[in-house]
């Protein structure tokens, strides 16, 4: 059992260090004696670092799947009458801005003031023993502080005291309420800034993937619409509005957990950019479709998946397309408990006017920007703006929702803990003359790597030696002392 701990811990701290298991998988091969269990640790552990990357780790089958005790509400504008009665003019009531709540330069501060420039990275922990980091930057007469916790950061702007000095650390963690602390010596490795990086795209939206799915005449239900091998031309036009027309083979932007090497999910997406947000699609009719298949399930795996769903419907009868926009119910119509928000989005041929209804969790809270009268767009590219805005923003609201925040919150632990392990765990230096040295106030097993082309780490209590042809691992005199 203590050997196979150790294995463990061994695993646990080459993922941490490598935040990969492909040495994992060169120590296997190359005969690493710490027991057969290494690879598949190493990869267990890589799968969990890895669930900071993205909630596309999320599925359907994690939420509770207690349909009855969900909700909706229904958001369709006022009707003229409604707003007639208010007092609305045209510009207050007929239109409505379409505004980012929290926008991406407000959230992004790491990203927009820190990254590249001259600044300083603590490691911390608070009265409970916590790991926090801490971000400093001094730009033109002004200190900006990014405070990292795993529930979430808090971000602060301060300007120099009297003596014309930057406020110290310790003055700006007790700005932060932080008044019990140990504060490490600064970071110095470049790695912490892509770490961080990571840490803020995690709380803060930054990119979205929202679903798209084709409504023919009189389908209401998933099923129905998913089968739809291929879409209209008005809904191709859409589609056009919507964004820009990519092939995913070797995409090297943001892809929303599409497969851009072996065309699995499809050739071809629809992308986009708004205020500084990437935006993938997952579009039923461009996702692989199987007629034997009556669920579709390679199509219901994206979209299912997605907080924010579109449904364009359509109708010989534009009447009747809007009147079905109004009866639509997503407790029987999508049977998934992940997606939270609908778009309802109709096309009235003679008029040329997009009409937009928006069905919410009836959990959440209520997002901008309200819809214009009916919800009638006449003006396709202000459409286009107002519904991303909405979405967008409506996604953002989801967030605070248990079934997130708490997913949220145990990831950014999970990262922070992580990072906070690394830097308390390696901190070894490598003199000019390939020295590695285990330090931390421990005796250290000092070792030469001679030899051109090694690999030599020290990690936790272990000296890690691997070469092209061998691999031996060395643990630390003081922790081996330490294990009966």
């Amino acid at each position: 059992m203590a050997g196979g701990r150790r294995h463990t811990q061994m695993a646990e701290a080459i993922v941490n260090h490598f935040g990969t298991p492909e040495l994992g998988r060169k120590m296997k091969k190359r005969h690493c004696s710490i027991g057969d269990n290494l690879h598949e640790s190493v990869k267990n552990l890589a799968h969990m670092k890895n669930l900071g990357k993205s909630l596309d780790k999320l599925s359907i089958d994690s939420l509770p799947s207690t349909s009855e005790e969900r909700g909706f509400r229904i958001e369709k504008g006022l009707t003229k009458e409604e707003a007639d009665e208010m007092g609305c003019d045209n510009v207050s009531c007929m239109t409505s801005h379409a505004l980012l709540e929290d926008p991406e330069n407000e959230t992004r501060w790491y990203f927009k003031f820190f990254l590249g420039k001259v600044h300083q990275n603590y490691l911390g922990y608070d009265a409970e023993r916590q790991p926090f980091f801490l971000s400093i930057v001094f730009a033109e007469g002004l200190s900006r502080a990014i405070l990292w916790q795993k529930r979430g950061s808090k971000r602060l702007s301060l300007r120099p005291g009297h003596n014309g000095k930057p406020p110290s650390s310790k003055a700006i963690l007790e700005k932060f309420g932080v008044q019990r602390f140990s504060l490490s010596k600064e970071i110095t490795n470049p790695q912490i800034q892509q770490q961080l990086i990571t840490l803020e795209e995690q709380e803060g939206a930054v990119h979205f993937k929202f679903g798209v799915l084709y409504a023919k005449a009189g389908q209401s239900t998933d099923e129905e619409m998913l089968s739809n091998e291929k879409g209209s031309p008005p809904f191709e036009s859409f589609l056009d509005l919507l964004g820009a027309r990519v092939q995913l083979k070797d995409y090297p932007n943001y892809r929303g957990g599409l497969d851009n090497k072996n065309d699995s999910t499809g050739t071809h997406s629809v992308y986009t950019t708004f205020e500084g947000h990437e935006i993938m699609f997952h579009v039923s009719t461009l996702l692989p479709y199987h007629p034997e298949n009556k669920q579709q399930v390679e199509r219901k795996r994206h979209i299912g998946n997605d907080i924010v769903v579109i449904i364009y419907m359509e109708d010989d009868s534009e009447e009747v397309a809007e009147r079905a926009a109004l009866q639509f119910d997503p407790l029987t119509a999508i049977r998934s408990h992940f997606n939270h928000i609908f778009a309802i989005i109709t096309h009235n041929k003679l008029s040329n006017t997009f009409k937009l209804v928006i069905y919410s969790e009836n959990t959440m809270r209520e997002f901008s920007p309200p819809l214009p009268v009916n919800g009638l767009f006449n003006d396709h590219k202000y459409f286009r703006d107002f519904l991303l805005a909405k979405l967008i923003n409506g996604e953002k609201a989801t967030y605070a929702l248990p079934v997130f925040s708490d997913k949220r919150e145990r990831t950014l632990d999970l990262l922070i803990k992580g990072i906070e392990q690394e830097y308390r765990s390696l901190n070894a230096r490598r003199t000019s003359s390939g020295n590695v040295m285990l330090l931390q106030g421990k005796k250290a097993q000092e070792t030469n790597f001679a030899e051109v082309g090694q690999v030599h780490v020290t990690i936790q209590h272990y000296i890690i030696t691997l070469s092209q042809n061998s691999c031996s691992i060395k643990m630390s005199e003081a922790y081996s002392s330490n294990l009966t």
